[in-house]
């Protein structure tokens, strides 16, 4: 019996398992546009800037947060929060989500709630644009 054979047997008889959707983030470019053009809001833990695209969500954390571990941990929080809030958020919009220092020593929950007003918020300032144009 040849290894090549037993690895496609086992292959076949492997469960799949389902991943989590991914939040894709913007390219530099990108990034840069939505920072330079995009509107802002501001939160108490974070601040988010938008601007038209295809549902781009990228999370910038300061170096003067911490260290690479705990930058990270932040990231995971927020990216975590993002994906639990299932209706947001808009496909219309690219985002990127700045997170304040203060967020390191707030709980999850708190992190949920000013996400979902951040992203509630946002959204309505370019409907009101959009309704004034």
């Amino acid at each position: 019996m040849d290894k090549t054979s037993s690895r496609d047997d086992a292959s076949e008889d492997a469960p799949s398992f389902q991943h989590k959707i991914r939040i894709k983030g913007p390219t530099k470019k990108r990034f840069e546009t939505i920072f330079s053009l995009g509107k802002k809001a501001k939160g108490d833990v974070a601040r988010i800037i938008a601007y038209p695209g295809t549902g781009l969500i990228g999370i910038a954390v300061s170096k003067k947060i911490g260290s690479h571990p705990r930058r990270n941990k932040l990231k995971r929080r927020f990216r975590d929060a993002i994906f639990h809030r299932r209706d947001l958020p808009s496909r219309e919009f690219d985002f990127v989500v700045i997170v304040n220092a203060e967020a390191a020593s707030v709980t999850f929950e708190r992190i949920e709630e000013d996400v979902r007003t951040l992203f509630d918020k946002i959204v309505e300032r370019w409907a009101a644009e959009s309704e004034s144009s």
